[in-house]
């Protein structure tokens, strides 16, 4: 049975788009099949395929993870893909939340249980802070299985900034967090 698959065009000889990523489900012997297409031309076996493997680091039960948030892994979430839990949340002024950054983190092997992620931010100068609204635990799917959305921020004086999730069972999940930049 196939468990994990990346399929994309990619020319390694260019090195356009030739990294390929898949995560197991679980620890186990797999087979590794690539697979090529010839296109026109004549087609050169010669090179190495080299395969690096990362291992999915482990988050245990009543765990605490803390969000390491950049600007350069973060990206704008269209206003239709906002959850409307976060569009329901109001900021400190009364306003309603309608730019948000996303960051995504790697992904954790979790054990079922209680999951809390505690936003941090630090800067150099003045008294800056990044507004929070949320964390999502997804899975290999690409599902929300929970999440957490209220009002916070973190910085020099931080408020409301430790987000509870309750997993229900083991598994592969990455973490979603969700920062406010109306104000920001």
């Amino acid at each position: 049975n196939v468990v994990a698959e990346d399929f994309h065009n990619g020319a390694s000889g260019t090195n356009t788009k030739a990294t390929y990523e898949v995560i197991v489900p679980k620890e186990g012997i797999y087979t590794v099949r690539s697979i090529v297409a010839r296109t026109n031309g004549d087609y050169n076996t010669a090179g190495d395929t080299n395969f690096s493997f990362e291992p999915i680091r482990s988050i245990t039960d009543e765990a605490a993870t803390t969000a390491e948030w950049t600007n350069e892994g973060s990206t704008d979430v269209a206003d239709t893909d906002i959850p409307s839990a976060i569009k329901a949340l109001k900021n400190e002024a009364g306003t309603a939340i309608t730019q948000v950054k996303r960051y995504d983190s790697e992904y954790f092997h979790i054990k079922a249980g209680k999951l809390n992620g505690l936003y941090s931010w630090k800067t150099n100068s003045g008294n800056q802070r990044v507004n929070i609204v949320g964390i999502e635990a997804v899975n290999l799917d690409g599902e929300v299985v929970n999440a957490d959305y209220h009002w916070g921020w973190a910085g020099s004086t931080p408020s409301n900034n430790t987000y509870s999730l309750r997993l229900l069972e083991d598994g592969i999940y990455f973490l979603r967090y969700y920062a406010e930049t109306n104000t920001n």
